[in-house]
């Protein structure tokens, strides 16, 4: 039985959760940045895929999305709607998809030793010191903090909710 099994099915709710919210967010509107700043659902599913691809180096496993796509979807990166900067929306919900098949699979084959290793990730050592630590955020809270970002846009876009959307 896997030591993560609790986090992958969290995991995998947040990620169909991301998959009702975009569904019916048009392209037009899939880059727009809220009014006052924030985050458009481009940005978040960047970052979420980005958080992907550092879960999986994390892991061992070599995915270098997690450095190509740092600039424009890491930690502090600032979103934008400059379609010559950002990747389109099928790219990234194909690269989300796949890093979050490649996540699940992955996590699913953690060793408690794994789990228990301190991580040498440069940030979040204080909070959370062990791989296992690090990863349970980057499955759950973290997704669901950004899930509640796309959720708070869509609302001030006059989209129902996701409460709504759990119902159809």
């Amino acid at each position: 039985m896997s030591e993560f099994r609790r986090e992958l099915v969290l995991f995998r709710m947040f990620e169909n959760m991301a998959y009702e919210m975009l569904r019916n967010i048009t392209d037009d509107d899939f880059n727009a940045i809220p009014f006052g700043g924030g985050n458009s659902p481009n940005w978040i599913l960047g970052h979420l895929t980005v958080s992907n691809a550092f879960s999986l180096n994390l892991c061992g496993k070599n995915e270098p999305l997690a450095q190509e796509w740092l600039p424009i979807y890491g930690p502090g990166s600032t979103p934008s709607n400059d379609t010559s900067q950002i990747a389109s929306r099928d790219v990234l919900m194909t690269q989300f998809k796949r890093t979050c098949d490649e996540v699940a699979a992955t996590v699913a084959t953690v060793t408690a030793e794994f789990l228990d290793t301190l991580h040498q990730a440069p940030f979040l050592r204080s909070s959370l010191p062990t791989n296992g630590d690090l990863l349970g955020h980057l499955t759950t809270t973290h997704i669901a903090l950004h899930i509640g970002q796309l959720s708070a846009w869509r609302r001030a876009r006059g989209m129902e909710s996701i409460m709504d959307l759990a119902k159809s």
